[in-house]
């Protein structure tokens, strides 16, 4: 819908006419660049080979450090400590202190597979 159509100010003078015109123009650019800002939330999915590797690690807390840090993948790609990987099997790596979370991101159907989950070492990448 155009932004003239929402808003027609009858019975003022020109100048007012134009002031509110133009207010209500960028108000109307305002509200549809929110409305493509909204964040679309992807569904995360562990992989049973990286559930094996999490299951390994002894550290219950590390556990939920690495849990935690995955549910806000679905956030992606606005998540902060995360790389995209070149040369690689995944094509994202998020970092939790020493471990690394490995992934592929299907953004055309919303989907973050997590693939890895890997202590970060010289033979990691």
């Amino acid at each position: 819908m155009p932004w003239n159509s929402v808003f027609s100010p009858q019975g003022l003078g020109e100048g007012k006419k134009q002031k509110l015109e133009r207010i209500f123009h960028i108000a109307y650019l305002f509200a549809e660049m929110l409305l493509k800002v909204i964040i679309v939330h992807m569904d995360v999915i562990w992989q049973s080979k990286a559930l094996k590797q999490l299951k390994k690690i002894g550290d219950r807390s590390l556990q939920e450090r690495l849990l935690s840090a995955a549910r806000g993948l679905s956030e992606f790609p606005n998540c902060s400590n995360l790389k995209a990987l070149s040369n690689h099997d995944y094509s994202y790596r998020l970092r939790v202190g020493d471990w690394r979370l490995l992934f592929n991101a299907y953004e055309e159907i919303n989907i973050i597979s997590i693939e890895e989950v890997k202590k970060r070492d010289e033979r990691t990448y």
